[in-house]
C-alpha cells in the first residue's frame, strides 16, 4: 500500500501573526537543506523509509519489521518529522499504547544515519533508563546502519549517552534539570511533556526549555512533543495542540465510504457485553466491527481543522487510543474498562480515560464547595481528642507559622474513610516573643501529639505513625525541629502544583537544606506534595455521602467542635479553584487560614507514605484487636535457653555435634 502523502500547509495569512515571514522561512530551510545535501551526500532516508526498510524486532527467535500499514497515521507524522518538512514543532495529544515512544525512537535513528543529534526527555530518569535498556539498545542491535555508528557502550555512566565522532543521542529524565543545561542539539523528543517533574518545571517553560536547545539551527531545528493531555488550562502538550492546524486522522466508512474521525460518542455497544461494540457512521448510520474500520484504515488521510494557526510552524496531531493497532488495545476492552470507571462513581477515574484513552485535557470544574454544605453535616457524637471506633491508623498534618505550629491528627479505616481526631497549637515563640529552641518545640510536638497516646473509643490507645511536615515556606526552622522528632515517623514535604499526576505525593527523596544559600543540612528527606490534584481529591471527598451500610469509601467525617472557633470550619474550605484571564487553572485562597485545608493534605500525604490503601483485611482486623480492652492477652512465650558458660571456644566443644 503507498505511503498516504503528506498534507500541504494551511493556506498562509496575510495579517498580523508570530510567523508573518513565513514564505521566506520556506526558503531559507529549502536553501539550508539543499547546501546540506550538497556537503553531505549520504543516503538519503527520510524517518518513514528508515522506519520501514530497518527497524526489525526480534521475538522468540524470530525477526519482524516495523510496518506503517499497521499503524498507517503514523506514516504523516514521520514525514513532517523529516527535516524537509516546514514544520518546526510536532505535537501530539494522544491516548496511550498508541506506539508513539516508537516513532521517536525510529526518528532518533534516522537522525543518526544523517549526522543530526537528538536528546529525548521523558517523565523520569529511570523511564529513561528503561526504554534505553528495552527498546533502544535491542534497537541497536538489529539494526545494522546504527551498530555501526555505536559499537561501544554508552559513555556515560548511567547509560543514557551514545555518541560518536559525528552525533550524539543522548536520553534523560524531566527530574534532572542539569539534562537541559548547555546542550545544543538539531533535534528534540519530550515524551509525556504533560507529566514532566516539578523540578525542571521550576526551571521554566518546558516548550522554551526545548526551543533554546535547538535553537542554534534555526529552521532546521525540529521538536516532537507528544503526550497525554492533564487537565485543561494546565495541560502543556494541549496548549500547544490548540497553537497548530489540529489535524485529525479520518478512515473512511466500510459501508458509505464517507471519511470520518472515530470519536467515543460513536461507539455503540450493548450494556455488560463488551464484545458487541461496534462503531456508527456519521452519514449512514450503520454500525461496523473494529475489524471492518481497521480492514481499511489504510485509505485514512489526515485532516487539518484548524486553517489560521496561531503557530504556521506546528503540525498538531490528535489520536485515542481507539486508533491503538488491530489487536494491541481492542475496542471490546476499551468498553471494559469503561464500564468499570462508571460502575465507581469516581471522577478521578474519569479523569484518567479521559486522559490516557480519549487523548483529551480534562475540564474542572469551577464551583467552590461552601462552608454551610459542610456545617450541615458535622458530627456531634465525635469527642474532641478521642478517636472514634471506626479509627485504626493515626497520621497527622504539620503547619508552621511564624508563631505558632499547628498540627491536626487523623484517623483513618477500611477504604481510606477518615475522622478529624483533634488540632492541636504549638508555641514557636516564648513569652519575650524569641523564637524558642528547636529541641523544647520538638518536646511540645511530641507531649501534645506526635508521640502521645490517643485514647480510642473501644478502649485502647492509639499514636501517630506518620507525621507530615509543610517545610515548604521555612525549610531550615521546619528541619531543625525535624532533627530532634522520631526520623521514621516525621517527614519534611514540600508543595508543588503538579497538574494531572495521579499519584498525588512522591516517595521521600534525600535533599540538603540550605539557609541564605548555603547547605546547612544534608542527608534530610522530603516528599513532594503535588497540591494542585490533592486539593481537588480533597473537595471531591468532602462531596461524598456516607454509606448506609458498612464503610463509607473516603468519606471525611468532621466534628461538631470544629465550628466553635473562629475560621476553622471556613479553613477547610479556603480555596476555589479559578481560571485566569489566560485560562491557566489556579487554587486561590478565600480566606487567610488555609492551615486547616493545607494539614488535611498531609495528614492524607502521610497515610500514603504508609500505604494503608494496600492492607488487607488481617491487617485491620489486628489493628481492630489491639484498640479494643477485650483484646486477648499476648501469648506466653517460651523461655531462651540457658546461658553457656565459660568462653566461646568451651561452649562451641560442649555442644556434641552442633558444628
Amino acid at each position: 500500500m503507498p505511503a498516504t502523502p503528506a498534507a500541504t500547509p494551511p493556506p498562509l495569512p496575510s495579517g498580523e501573526g508570530e510567523n508573518d515571514n513565513w514564505p521566506e522561512l520556506l526558503g531559507a530551510a529549502a536553501l539550508l537543506d539543499a547546501e546540506a545535501d550538497e556537503i553531505s551526500p549520504k543516503e538519503r532516508l527520510t524517518p518513514l523509509k528508515f522506519g520501514e526498510e530497518h527497524r526489525t524486532y526480534t521475538k522468540e527467535g524470530k525477526d519482524s519489521r516495523w510496518r506503517s500499514r499497521a499503524t498507517p497515521w503514523a506514516r504523516e507524522i514521520l514525514e513532517t518529522l523529516d527535516q524537509k518538512s516546514p514544520f518546526q514543532r510536532v505535537v501530539a495529544p494522544k491516548g496511550t499504547q498508541l506506539g508513539f515512544t516508537e516513532l521517536g525512537l525510529i526518528w532518533a535513528g534516522q537522525g543518526v544515519t544523517q549526522g543530526q543529534s537528538l536528546l529525548m526527555i521523558l517523565p523520569s530518569e529511570a523511564v529513561a533508563k528503561r526504554i534505553v535498556k528495552t527498546k533502544f539498545k535491542p534497537m541497536l542491535k538489529t539494526t545494522s546502519v546504527l551498530k555501526q555508528c555505536f559499537p561501544g557502550r554508552s559513555i556515560d555512566t548511567a547509560g543514557l549517552h551514545f555518541s560518536n565522532d559525528n552525533v550524539d543521542l543522548m536520553f534523560g529524565g524531566s527530574n534532572s534539570p542539569n539534562n537541559f543545561a548547555s546542550l545544543t542539539v538539531q533535534r528534540f523528543m519530550g515524551d509525556e511533556v504533560d507529566r514532566w517533574s516539578p523540578e525542571l518545571l521550576k526551571e521554566g517553560d518546558p516548550v522554551d526549555l526545548a526551543a533554546n536547545r535547538i535553537a542554534e539551527y534555526g529552521v532546521l531545528g525540529k521538536m516532537f512533543l507528544p503526550s497525554s493531555p492533564t487537565v485543561e488550562g494546565a495541560s502543556i502538550v494541549w496548549r500547544e495542540w490548540l497553537q497548530s492546524d489540529q489535524r485529525v486522522f479520518e478512515c473512511p466508512c466500510p459501508g458509505c465510504g464517507t471519511k470520518q474521525q472515530w470519536l467515543w460518542e460513536n461507539i455503540k455497544w450493548d450494556n455488560g457485553e463488551p464484545d458487541t461494540v461496534k462503531l456508527q457512521c456519521v452519514a449512514c448510520e450503520e454500525q461496523f466491527t473494529e475489524g471492518s474500520w481497521k480492514g481499511i484504515w489504510n485509505d485514512g488521510v489526515w485532516r487539518a481543522t484548524e486553517l489560521n494557526p496561531i503557530r504556521k510552524d506546528t503540525a498538531g496531531f490528535h489520536l485515542s487510543t481507539l486508533y491503538a493497532r488491530l489487536g494491541q488495545r481492542t475496542w471490546a476492552q476499551l468498553v471494559q474498562t469503561w464500564e468499570a470507571v462508571v460502575a465507581s462513581g469516581l471522577s478521578s477515574r474519569m479523569q484518567v480515560f479521559q486522559n490516557t484513552i480519549l487523548g483529551l485535557p480534562w475540564k474542572i470544574s469551577e464551583d467552590a464547595m461552601q462552608a454551610s454544605e459542610l456545617r450541615q453535616r458535622l458530627d456531634d457524637t465525635m469527642e474532641k481528642g478521642v478517636v472514634p471506633a471506626g479509627g485504626l491508623l493515626l497520621t497527622a498534618g504539620v503547619d508552621y507559622q511564624k508563631n505558632r505550629i499547628e498540627v491536626f491528627v487523623w484517623a483513618w479505616a477500611r477504604d481510606r474513610e477518615r475522622w478529624l481526631v483533634d488540632k492541636v497549637v504549638v508555641e514557636r515563640l516564648d513569652a519575650d516573643r524569641k523564637l524558642r529552641p528547636a529541641k523544647d518545640i520538638a518536646a511540645d510536638l511530641d507531649a501534645m501529639a506526635l508521640d502521645k497516646d490517643w485514647r480510642h473509643e473501644l478502649g485502647g490507645c492509639l499514636r501517630v505513625e506518620m507525621a507530615l511536615h509543610d517545610a515548604g515556606d521555612r525549610p531550615s526552622d521546619v528541619y531543625d525541629v525535624l532533627e530532634h522528632l522520631a526520623k521514621s515517623r516525621n517527614v519534611g514535604s514540600k508543595g508543588a502544583e503538579g497538574w494531572g499526576k495521579i499519584v498525588h505525593f512522591s516517595a521521600p527523596k534525600v535533599i540538603d537544606v540550605t539557609r541564605d544559600g548555603k547547605v546547612v543540612m544534608a542527608g534530610r528527606r522530603q516528599m513532594w506534595v503535588y497540591t494542585a490534584e490533592a486539593k481537588r481529591a480533597w473537595y471531591d471527598d468532602l462531596r461524598r455521602g456516607p454509606s448506609a451500610e458498612g464503610p463509607s469509601e473516603r468519606f471525611v467525617h468532621l466534628p461538631s467542635w470544629i465550628d466553635e472557633e473562629k475560621d476553622l470550619l471556613e479553613g477547610f474550605v479556603s480555596e476555589e479553584l479559578r481560571k485566569s484571564s489566560r485560562g491557566k487553572l489556579k487554587w486561590e485562597k478565600l480566606i487567610e487560614r488555609n492551615e486547616p485545608l493545607d494539614c488535611a493534605i498531609l495528614a492524607e500525604g502521610a497515610r500514603w507514605q504508609l500505604k494503608s490503601h494496600r492492607w488487607k483485611e488481617d491487617d485491620w482486623r489486628r489493628r481492630e484487636a489491639r484498640v479494643t480492652s477485650e483484646a486477648e492477652p499476648p501469648k506466653e512465650q517460651p523461655s531462651p535457653p540457658p546461658t553457656p558458660q565459660g568462653g566461646d571456644g568451651d561452649w562451641i566443644k560442649s555442644q556434641k555435634d552442633w558444628l
